[in-house]
């Protein structure tokens, strides 16, 4: 089985700085995988910060290792 998180891009993981002190300590912990929320608009508004997923996990993957990353769909 494997076990990974799944994160949003918006409130206060709107700053890629948030979700890089999450990744680091997860990969540490053993977690498999690190999935942010594929959004334009966090929530439906276009007022709370949100960041592009993207360049998320791009900036997450330079500061990790084997931790799997990618996008996921909010349903």
């Amino acid at each position: 089985m494997r076990f990974g998180l799944s994160l949003p891009t918006g409130g206060e993981c709107g700053d890629p700085r948030f979700r890089l002190e999450l990744a680091e300590p997860a990969e540490e912990a053993g977690w498999e995988g690190v999935f942010l929320e594929d959004q334009v608009c966090y929530g439906g508004d276009p007022a709370v910060p949100t960041c592009n997923a993207w360049t998320a996990l791009a900036a997450i993957a330079t500061r990790t290792q084997r931790i799997a990353l990618g996008p996921r769909s909010r349903r």
